[in-house]
């Protein structure tokens, strides 16, 4: 019985420890194209953060930090949103959430969400996203069409825009120890996202303050 007991504790200990080490860590994704060699990205996570090459996501907030030469552009949900409707032509999102339908990627059990992305002419992209809530959280996607999973995908399969990008590597890391670039904030957003509205208006773009 004690025996029972104990590796009933040794159990759930592992389980805590394991959700606490998912909790921030490094990705490293390989993306191939069937025409293309293939391709490589890292992200680094944190709760509430995660980070690329090309910039910072702070969902907490729902706001996207990027470099554009010494200024760094900071991008709202709501400008995502109209980015979506006005430059990608995007009428409608479905997610159809598939719990029982799970995947091991690169030692991490996934859940499975199925993404059809309804364009403004009616065409329909259809992607295949595997992810765990474990790693990223709730409106962890809110810059991209993955908005409603609550999770950073691990592997995205789509046979109509012939992409696939999945995850290869995990490995732990101290929140601590993620960098976080001195990110500041200039007038260039605001200047970029009037310059696009005017665009769509049919107006001259702004190229003043």
């Amino acid at each position: 019985m004690k025996k029972h007991i104990f590796l009933l504790f040794l159990l759930g200990f592992s389980a805590i420890y394991a959700q606490d080490t998912l909790s921030s860590g490094r990705l490293v994704y390989k993306i191939e194209h069937s025409n293309k060699p293939a391709t490589y990205d890292t992200i680094w996570y944190a709760p509430g953060i995660f980070r690329s090459q090309w910039g910072l996501n702070d969902y907490q907030k729902r706001l996207n930090y990027s470099r554009e030469g010494k200024d760094t552009v900071v991008t709202t949900k709501k400008d995502y949103e109209n980015f979506m409707k006005l430059q990608l032509k995007i009428k409608k999102v479905k997610t159809v959430f598939k719990d029982q339908d799970t995947l091991t990627v690169a030692g991490i059990l996934c859940q499975k969400a199925m993404v059809s992305v309804i364009k403004q002419n009616d065409s329909i992209e259809e992607y295949t996203v595997y992810y765990s809530p474990r790693i990223g959280g709730k409106h962890c996607n809110f810059t991209s069409f993955f908005e409603e999973i609550p999770g950073i995908p691990l592997s995205v399969i789509s046979k109509t825009v012939d992409k696939k990008d999945y995850l290869i590597e995990y490995s732990s890391l101290n929140s601590k120890d993620i960098y976080i670039p001195d990110f500041y904030q200039t007038g260039m957003h605001k200047r970029m996202m009037k310059d696009f509205r005017d665009k769509h208006k049919g107006k001259k773009a702004s190229i003043t303050n």
